[in-house]
C-alpha cells in the first residue's frame, strides 16, 4: 500500500465537505488544525478584517497548541489554508509539496518564501 498523504486544514469545515476531501484517495490523511492551533498559526491575526472566530472553550493550553501544531505542520505535505501563510512555512513544514488556498488569487504571496521555494501554490 502507498504511504499516507497527509493533508492539513488551517479552518473549519463542515463535515460533508471534509467527507469529500477524504474520499478523494483513500491515502489521504486529513486534520484539521485546533482552535488554537489555528490562532497560533495565524499569529493571532483574524482570518479576514474585522472576522473574529466564533468563540468557544480552548481546546488545549497555547504550550500544547504550539506543540501539535509544530507535529503537524512537520509531517504536512498538502496545506488547505487561508491566504495567511507564516513566513516561516518552508521551514515549519519541510515535506510540503502543495498549498491551496481559500482566496482566488495568490498575489499576498508573491513575495514570500513558500513561492521561492518550489512548492506548487
Amino acid at each position: 500500500m502507498a504511504p499516507p498523504v497527509r493533508v492539513t486544514l488551517t479552518l473549519t469545515l463542515p463535515e460533508e465537505l471534509l467527507a469529500r476531501i477524504r474520499n478523494v484517495d483513500a491515502r489521504l490523511e486529513v486534520t484539521t488544525l485546533s482552535r488554537a492551533q489555528r490562532r497560533l498559526y495565524r499569529g493571532g491575526r483574524p482570518v479576514w478584517a474585522g472576522y473574529g472566530e466564533p468563540a468557544g472553550p480552548e481546546d488545549e493550553s497555547d504550550e500544547e497548541a504550539r506543540r501539535n501544531l509544530n507535529a503537524i505542520l512537520a509531517e504536512t505535505e498538502v496545506l488547505f489554508t487561508t491566504p495567511i501563510v507564516p513566513d516561516g512555512i518552508v521551514e515549519m513544514a519541510p515535506r510540503l509539496r502543495l498549498v491551496q488556498l481559500t482566496s482566488a488569487g495568490v498575489d499576498r504571496l508573491l513575495d514570500s518564501p513558500i513561492i521561492r521555494s518550489g512548492v506548487t501554490v
